[in-house]
């Protein structure tokens, strides 16, 4: 039965060009769905491991840290100091900030190497060695766009309004003045492992440490598949299948259903995070809207303690910057305790590489488009698709994802 929502108070979810569309595959899936009583046996092609990918690792066996990270000598940090005083002193402004006009002649193709690791090695790559203290708040950003350029030009908007990033840190112990207008998250306690829901990589600056704890925490999606299509089959086919009905909180459709597992290009990606699922203390779930299945709520246990059993931890020192493959790993994060010399402060992008970017599974489309499209976005309004976005949604219709279109100015995907 249809979900009957009084008036949304905050609009429509999707933007105008893409309301009502059912992206190829995906009218099919549910009313295959429906006709088989839920038994589409989705993955009966799958492999049934990946255990010769380099991302197919677990704590145990997880890389070297000097195999996924770059240290930045005094030349290093020179040339980037010279890239940001050319930034300043021809007034670009953040969210123009890509890789031709923050050169980095030697820096530059280290930094593409650590893009290469992100998209197809191990899925975790870090930049050490830079001062945070030494710059100001507006510096800092700067550097990060800049360096972070290099792993991905992309950006993708994090709020209505079109911000492009976002601060975290513990709202309630941290009275950092918020001049740029960022988002803030102020959770400080320990997180469920999940993707940050729309963007192939996912950056982190760290302008300072907690005082205890805040270790983030990594788990290859691949080793997870390998364990659960060995012992429990039917619960990657339950992540796979087409009925998982994700929360949009206020929002016009009120929720829409996709997988969260998908095989897209002989690549296996997830995205799925819990508040829209399950709703949290902060979040309820939406009253009216569907509840999750027993084998749904069975397959995100078991998903769970796959990661934290073969999870590797990380904790970032300030100065760090750290790019992860959002599509290939989960993240999630100890509790922490910040302290009066301490206040664990991190500023996040969600960053998409056009040229080694994953092929964009046609489920997650629309949500993509949402975020990375050139959508309209006067008062806050994503109402609307620019017509360069209209043009490549009809055209994605029509024809399998790709990577990119015939010009570099266009590509979206």
């Amino acid at each position: 039965m249809p979900y009957n929502s009084p008036k949304s108070a905050l609009g429509n979810y999707f933007p105008k060009g893409l309301r009502g569309i059912f992206l190829e595959g995906e009218q099919e899936a549910l009313e295959k769905l429906k006709s088989n009583n839920g038994q589409l046996e989705i993955t009966q092609n799958w492999p049934r491991e990946f255990h010769s990918s380099a991302l197919s690792w677990s704590g145990h066996n997880f890389p070297t840290e000097g195999s996924y990270t770059l240290r930045l000598g005094s030349e290093e940090i020179d040339e980037i100091e010279a890239a940001l005083k050319s930034v300043e002193t021809c007034g670009i402004a953040l969210d123009d900030i890509k890789k031709s006009n923050f050169p980095l002649p030697t820096l530059g193709s280290r930094l593409q190497k650590l893009s290469e690791t992100v998209h197809h090695g191990s899925g975790i790559a870090m930049v050490k060695g830079l001062a945070p203290e030494k710059y100001t708040s507006d510096q800092n950003l700067f550097i990060y766009f800049g360096l972070s350029s290099y792993l991905g030009e992309n950006r993708a908007r994090q709020k209505a309004d079109g911000r492009r990033m976002a601060r975290i840190f513990h709202k309630f112990g941290n009275s950092i003045e918020q001049r740029d207008g960022a988002s803030i998250f102020n959770a400080s306690s320990p997180m469920a492992f999940h993707n940050d829901l729309v963007c192939d990589v996912l950056a982190f600056y760290c302008l300072d440490q907690a005082s205890e704890g805040g270790e983030s925490l990594f788990a290859s999606l691949y080793r997870i598949y390998n364990e659960l299509v060995m012992t429990k089959p039917s619960l990657v086919e339950a992540l796979a299948m087409h009925n998982w009905p994700f929360d949009t909180y206020g929002y016009e459709p009120p929720y829409f259903l996709r997988p969260l597992l998908f095989l897209e290009d002989g690549k296996l990606i997830s995205s799925f995070a819990m508040r829209p699922l399950i709703g949290s203390e902060s979040y309820p779930r939406t009253e009216g809207i569907p509840s999750l299945t027993e084998i749904q709520r069975e397959a995100l246990d078991e998903f769970q303690k796959c990661a934290q059993k073969h999870q590797v931890e990380i904790r970032m020192q300030a100065g760090d910057m750290l790019f992860v493959n959002n599509l290939a790993i989960l993240h999630s994060r100890r509790p922490f305790q910040d302290s009066e010399e301490h206040k664990r402060h991190l500023v996040r992008l969600w960053l998409r590489n056009e040229e080694m970017a994953w092929r964009t599974p046609a489920p997650l489309a629309r949500v993509w488009m949402r975020k990375f499209g050139n959508m309209d976005e006067v008062h806050g309004d994503w109402s609307t698709l620019s017509p360069q976005d209209d043009e490549r949604r009809n055209s994605v219709l029509k024809r399998p994802m790709s990577c990119g279109s015939s010009s570099g100015e266009d590509k979206i995907w």
